[in-house]
């Protein structure tokens, strides 16, 4: 099942795209550091897919050592419960176990996480070889300079997960937009501390 699922997501999928045109009201937003987060049209049956924009007053240098300070996210969100590496890290490849417990619901999950620092891109899928109550899930971290000026960046994160029957539907619907949402702008806040060290 979770073959046919990444085969389904990733075979016949375009590349992700450049952070799209964002309207007024979006951009104004971003200027008050808020996270814009969309929700789109799934790729794969059973899939939640958001997009989810902030602008960070940070380097990139300061926006990659908290995207991949996986540890470091336990101390911003209470529902990660622990974080551990599975397999030796690379300096393109990363393996991260997850569990998460939100609402009385617990969730393991494998992610291999590539890295193409030239790209601006942070990629991320379920490991199939290990277990999971996560039946999919595919993401993508990408910075963009931002038209807030000199010093900003744009961090760009799309994903779809495909809960399976493992959640409730407002608990996966919570997964896929506030926790997203609330990751996105501590990750910005981690990144804004990095920054200023």
């Amino acid at each position: 099942m979770i073959r046919l699922w990444l085969t389904l997501l990733l075979g016949g999928a375009p590349a992700y795209a450049a952070v799209p045109s964002l309207a007024a009201d979006e951009e104004a937003a971003l200027r008050a550091h808020e996270v814009v987060l969309r929700t789109l049209p799934e790729r794969a049956p059973g899939g939640i897919r958001v997009l989810g924009i902030v602008d960070i007053q940070a380097s990139t240098d300061a926006i990659w050592a908290a995207l991949l300070d996986f540890p470091g996210r336990r101390v911003t969100n209470t529902a990660v419960k622990s974080v551990e590496y599975y397999k030796p890290s690379t300096p393109t490849d990363q393996w991260v176990k997850w569990n998460i417990s939100k609402f009385g619901f617990d969730v393991t999950y494998h992610n291999h996480y590539t890295l193409e620092r030239a790209a601006g891109r942070l990629t991320h899928d379920l490991d199939p070889s290990l277990p999971n109550d996560l039946a999919g899930s595919h993401g993508v971290y990408e910075l963009h300079p931002s038209p807030a000026g000199a010093g900003w960046t744009r961090l760009a994160y799309e994903c779809e997960s495909n809960f399976g029957q493992t959640l409730p539907s407002f608990v996966q619907r919570w997964m896929s937009t506030s926790g997203t949402r609330d990751f996105l702008s501590s990750m910005a806040g981690r990144a804004e501390a990095q920054a200023a060290k």
